[in-house]
């Protein structure tokens, strides 16, 4: 066998490494993708539960969007609840986004904004405080 036989064939088996290699690392990168959205998703019922969880120990959270008039105590309660409520759609936006977020599930998740603003309390809580800079525009 001479020289340039044998270059041939390594170069032919380095070209075909070099393809299962990247292959291998499509496949690799297709897993690593899905681990992500399937963490993001996991993550997403978590802050649910959470805030489901805070609505049954404290149902008068729910009942302070609707009552006339509110403590000062009642006000702040309803604001932080508000705030962390509309921060945790905010992420579930930037989820999505940045594509680690389907467009159902996102769908399904920004839905509760529309119960969270049904008062004209929250409403009004909501066009005050959106312009504070706090929220992405």
């Amino acid at each position: 066998m001479n020289w340039d036989a044998i270059s041939a064939v390594s170069e032919t088996v380095s070209s075909i490494a070099v393809i299962i290699s990247l292959i291998y690392l499509a496949q690799q990168i297709r897993h690593s993708n899905k681990l992500s959205q399937s963490q993001t998703r996991t993550d997403l019922r978590q802050q649910a539960c959470a805030e489901v969880e805070s609505l049954i120990q404290h149902p008068d959270i729910w009942l302070m969007f609707w009552k006339e008039e509110l403590t000062d105590l009642e006000r702040s309660r309803l604001h932080s609840f508000m705030l962390r409520a509309l921060r945790f759609r905010e992420y579930i936006w930037r989820q999505h986004k940045l594509g680690l977020l389907d467009k159902d599930t996102f769908e399904t998740y920004i839905l509760v904004v529309t119960q969270q603003l049904s008062s004209k309390r929250t409403r009004d809580w909501w066009n005050s405080y959106k312009l504070s800079g706090t929220f992405d525009p």
